[in-house]
């Protein structure tokens, strides 16, 4: 009896903590970063912050021999850049968008590396979405420390499939 009296409470404060990690997610100074771009998300709902390092490892060792679309799962990271946005094959990220019925579907047609934070040697291959391109080209090199923020939609052999959707950079002081 005591146990089902507790549930609403429960959910009620797994509510808040989640609030609160993500006003504290976005709780950032604005005068110490900006956003590149200002864009209306696909996905609803906030980012669930992660490590990247564990997060890879996570998915690599969930990995069965076969290619795992998932529900796309908001999420934000700290990142170095390691290559700048290049042009690549897409195919398999829209075949997942279709079956996940993301609409509308995003134009994705590029590429980058990001290493984690906390051990250069996990490094992984993202989609970046056209419309943060130019920006990311115009205003970062490779080795920027930033928040990169997205969506895990399939796992393969080198860990998960992030789309980036957002970044945001930190801005010298004045």
């Amino acid at each position: 009896m005591k146990a089902h009296n507790t549930l609403p409470l429960l959910r009620h404060i797994l509510f808040c903590v989640s609030s609160l990690s993500s006003l504290l997610l976005f709780s950032l100074d604005a005068h110490s970063s900006e956003r590149l771009i200002q864009q209306e998300m696909i996905l609803p709902g906030p980012y669930a912050s992660i490590d990247l390092q564990d997060f890879v490892k996570q998915k690599r060792s969930e990995y069965q021999g076969k290619i795992s679309i998932v529900p796309p799962k908001k999420i934000a990271f700290t990142g170095i850049l390691k290559s700048l946005p290049q042009k690549k094959y897409t195919g398999y990220l829209y075949t997942a968008l279709e079956v996940m019925q993301i609409t509308p579907v995003p134009t994705v047609e590029y590429q980058m590396f990001i290493a984690a934070t906390d051990s250069e040697d996990t490094v992984i291959s993202v989609y970046v979405d056209n419309t943060l391109v130019d920006a990311i080209q115009k205003k970062l090199a490779p080795e920027y420390l930033a928040t990169w923020f997205g969506y895990h939609i399939y796992t393969f052999s080198r860990g998960p499939a992030i789309v980036i959707d957002n970044v945001m950079i930190d801005t010298p002081a004045k």
